[in-house]
């Protein structure tokens, strides 16, 4: 493969190439997605479903009670944005990786 490096046609290696791509599929994750469209995807887009329903009683079952009033208030909000802890924490609660995350925030913008 090759790419346009300072104006110069360049031959990239194998490595280069993988974190070329990787780097470029990062950039295309969006930065947010509104609730409705983070709610679809994790019920639509991943290999088991996980409902609204889900994700509050994980939000309750946290035992830390300004974590949890902060996730309460999170989760309501109209805009998910990928990089709020939030997201990752809830992620996590279900087993998903950062990745995983990254795939359902590609489809909720598509929803």
């Amino acid at each position: 493969m090759q790419a346009l490096i300072n104006g110069v046609l360049t031959d990239l290696s194998e490595a280069e190439q993988a974190a070329w791509e990787a780097e470029r599929a990062a950039a295309l994750v969006p930065a947010q997605v509104s609730r409705t469209q983070a709610l679809l995807a994790l019920l639509e887009g991943g290999e088991t479903p996980i409902t609204e329903a889900q994700i509050l009683a994980a939000i309750d079952a946290m035992a830390d009670p300004l974590a949890r009033e902060r996730a309460r208030i999170l989760s309501a909000n109209p805009v998910w944005r990928r990089d709020d802890p939030f997201v990752a924490e809830i992620g996590a609660a279900f087993g998903l990786a950062p990745g995983d995350i990254d795939d359902l925030f590609r489809l909720a913008v598509t929803l």
